[in-house]
């Protein structure tokens, strides 16, 4: 296999959202063959992160019609935010899923649930928790969800590990969101 010079520039691509610490952490590809990645980014020095999606044409190229450049950043209330698992619905809108990591519970720090749904033009679906936005909490727990899919009456299902701290013992779990 060879780089495809077709894609991007000389076969690659890259996107920055903050100067500092940006990573992508699961990539889904639409029907009309555009690119959606997630991922988080902080500045330096700063270590607080924002969930973020970025849209590219099949041939490597920022989608400029995808929220007018190309790109989201997302913060819920933590401003600790860790997106690491991209869904696509069939109806083209998309949801972004990972932590907000915002509070202490008992001397432990608390990683809750984030979901954030967006229409296909990348603007926020308001029709989804508030202003497009879900949070879960479930205790002092260290959350990581590793995969989500929609079952065929469109509930979503995510696959969730999670450290319950103090009692180090560590838990998988499936959590189904109605759509």
């Amino acid at each position: 296999a060879t780089k495809d010079s077709a894609f991007g520039t000389n076969g690659k691509t890259t996107i920055t959202f903050q100067d500092g610490f940006n990573t992508t952490q699961n990539i889904v590809m639409q029907p009309d063959a555009k690119i959606l990645l997630v991922g988080y980014s902080h500045s330096l020095p700063s270590l607080v992160n924002d969930f973020n999606i970025a849209r590219f044409q099949s041939n490597g190229t920022l989608d400029l019609s995808f929220n007018m450049d190309g790109k989201i950043s997302t913060t819920f209330d933590s401003s600790n935010d860790e997106s690491t698992v991209l869904l696509l619905q069939p109806d083209n809108k998309f949801l972004a899923i990972g932590t907000k990591r915002n509070r202490w519970e008992n001397n432990y720090l608390v990683k809750d649930l984030a979901l954030s749904r967006y229409n296909n033009d990348g603007s926020p679906d308001h029709t989804f928790g508030a202003s497009g936005k879900v949070v879960s909490a479930f205790g002092a727990n260290l959350n990581t969800p590793t995969n989500a899919v929609l079952q065929l009456d469109g509930k979503i299902v995510v696959s969730n590990s999670y450290y319950t701290q103090g009692a180090n013992v560590y838990t998988y779990e499936l959590i189904r969101y109605t759509n």
